[in-house]
C-alpha cells in the first residue's frame, strides 16, 4: 500500500553562469497535486520548457495490479489538467517562469453520485519535446466515463511556438 503523502509543488533551479550561482523559483502552490513533470530544452535557441499534470485530489494509487510493488494501476481524478511554462532564452535576463504558466487543458471535475472521487475527463502523463522555438506536448486524456470500461483514454497532441498559444489535436 502506498502511504498518503502531501501534495507536491513544481520548483525550478537554473544557472546562467555554469553553476556558480543558482536561482530557484516555485511554480505551483500545492492546491492541486503537481506530478509527472517533464523538462525539455532547445540547444539551438537556449529555450527551456516544463509541462506537468495537476490532480485536484492528488495521486490516487492503484490496487498494485501488475508487476512490481507500489501503485500499479494508479488513476487520474476527473478535473486533472496539464500545465506548461517556458523561457525563450535562459542566457538573457533572469526569466520568471511563473509569469508564463499556461493551463493547456480545461477539464472540470463532476461531483460523484455518492461517495468517491469526482468523475469527468482528466489529462495525465505529459511528454514534452522542443525543436528550436517549437514545443510539442503529447498527453493522455480520459473521457471520464466513471470506469466500468466506459473510461476510454485518447492521446492528445499540442504543438506551438513558445511565444504563442497552443493548438490541440486529439487522436
Amino acid at each position: 500500500m502506498v502511504p498518503n503523502e502531501p501534495y507536491k509543488c513544481v520548483w525550478t533551479a537554473r544557472s546562467v553562469d555554469a553553476g556558480a550561482t543558482w536561482t530557484s523559483e516555485q511554480l505551483t502552490d500545492a492546491r492541486r497535486d503537481a506530478t509527472n513533470d517533464v523538462v525539455s530544452g532547445s540547444q539551438s535557441n537556449n529555450g527551456f520548457a516544463i509541462a506537468w499534470q495537476e490532480d485536484p485530489l492528488g495521486l490516487q494509487p492503484g490496487e498494485a495490479e501488475g508487476p512490481g510493488d507500489g501503485g500499479s494501476g494508479a488513476h487520474t481524478t476527473g478535473g486533472t489538467n496539464i500545465w506548461y511554462t517556458y523561457a525563450a532564452n535562459l542566457a538573457g535576463a533572469n526569466p520568471l517562469l511563473r509569469s508564463k504558466i499556461v493551463q493547456l487543458t480545461d477539464n472540470v471535475p463532476t461531483p460523484p453520485p455518492g461517495d468517491g472521487p469526482p468523475t469527468g475527463p482528466g489529462a495525465s502523463r505529459p511528454t514534452l519535446q522542443m525543436s528550436g522555438t517549437t514545443a510539442a506536448i503529447v498527453y493522455e486524456e480520459s473521457k471520464g466515463g466513471g470506469g466500468g470500461g466506459k473510461d476510454q483514454a485518447v492521446a492528445a497532441e499540442r504543438a506551438f511556438t513558445t511565444t504563442r498559444s497552443a493548438s490541440t489535436r486529439r487522436t
